[in-house]
Parts: structure tokens; sequence; C-alpha cells
């Protein structure tokens, strides 16, 4: 629904640029408490915004090494929020492997971006 008003607000030929969190297996009380309702599988995303009328022009996963760590605070550590020390630790090695993601898409990652456009008519 919402990305069908999405469709209606935006001129023919306006992009839609949507970052949303990825792999619902992911999904625990870290993203419950900063607002997010669920996640989502890419295909199941990409089926959405198609029946939307939407045009995909990019869509990919992102943050490998986020999703990692996320996986570890919140599933195996049941963490509510993310501490400063653990998000410390992720800076060091981020610019490492979001530098790699520049060249291979990573298969797993905390979101998945969309670039998309409304249809000409």
């Amino acid at each position: 629904m919402a990305l069908k008003n999405i469709y209606k607000l935006l001129k023919p030929n306006g992009t839609l640029i949507l970052h949303v969190p990825a792999h619902p297996f992911l999904y625990g009380s870290i993203d419950a408490s900063i607002g997010h309702f669920r996640r989502y599988e890419k295909e199941k995303l990409v089926n959405s915004i198609r029946r939307s009328g939407f045009e995909i022009d990019k869509i990919r996963r992102l943050n490998f090494i986020g999703a990692v760590g996320w996986f570890i605070v919140n599933k195996l550590f049941r963490d509510k929020e993310v501490k400063e020390t653990k998000i410390a630790i992720f800076n060091l090695f981020a610019p490492i492997f979001l530098s790699l993601e520049n060249i291979f898409e990573p298969s797993f990652g905390t979101s998945i971006l969309v670039i998309a456009k409304r249809k000409k008519l």
C-alpha cells in the first residue's frame, strides 16, 4: 500500500530511493527499539516494488560486516541496544569491508538499497 501511494505521488520518471532493513531472521529487540516493524527479503521486496508499477534500476544488499555484528549482538547476546564500545569496534573494520562492497555485492547485509523509477506515462 505504501509503495502504491509513493508511486502515485511521484511524477512520471520520478525516482524512488528506498533503504530498508534486510533478512527477517535478524529481527530482534534492537530493531523494535529503533522503530523497525520488520526486515525484508530481497526477492519479496522486488516483487512488491514491481507490482506497484516501478521499474527497478538498482537493488543490492549493503553492510555485510554490520549484519554479522547485528546477528551476534541481537541474537546471540540478546542486547536491547547497541553499545558505543561495539560501535567503535565496528568502525575499525567497516572501512575495509565497505570498500570491498563497492566491488562485490554481499549476499548478506543489514540493509537493502533500491533505486527505482516511476514508469513514464
